[in-house]
């Protein structure tokens, strides 16, 4: 597996996310963590980084307000 895009070296289409890695960490929310943050590397190098450059910028209105902070 390539550590940066988590493609596999066999099978140049597929893609390991999540407890399938095995990385060692503590128990609790950090595999929750695991399986989000692998999933949307693997995500964003499978569109083709596309995903991963437009999340950031994208505005979708959340929590973000047009008034300056007073």
């Amino acid at each position: 597996i390539d550590m940066k895009t988590l493609r596999s070296k066999r099978f140049s289409n597929l893609y390991i996310t999540g407890d399938l890695l095995h990385i060692n960490r503590p128990s609790g929310g950090y595999s929750l963590q695991l399986c989000w943050t692998t999933g949307f590397v693997a995500g964003s190098n499978a569109a083709g980084g596309h995903v991963g450059k437009n999340a950031h910028t994208a505005n979708n209105g959340v929590g973000q307000s047009t008034k300056p902070v007073k």
